[in-house]
């Protein structure tokens, strides 16, 4: 989570980002993301559609953390 939290810390440093608490916002990235990463679901990654969804997954929530022009 630590690597997670540096991210969007950087990402915030650097102007891509606007989040106010970096380690709220990974907690809630590393659940959101629990399908794709804990073993658990491990019958579901050879889904036909687990890589559409994560990319479904993945796009929302980038444009969720990037700062508004």
């Amino acid at each position: 989570m630590a690597g997670l939290i540096s991210m969007l810390e950087d990402g915030n440093k650097n102007g891509v980002f606007d989040v106010e608490d970096c380690a709220k916002t990974a907690h809630t990235l590393f659940f959101a993301t629990i399908r794709y990463h804990h073993p658990l679901h491990a019958s579901e990654w050879s889904n036909t559609t687990i890589k559409d969804d994560f990319n479904h997954l993945f796009t929302l929530l980038e444009k969720a953390l990037h700062k508004q022009k």
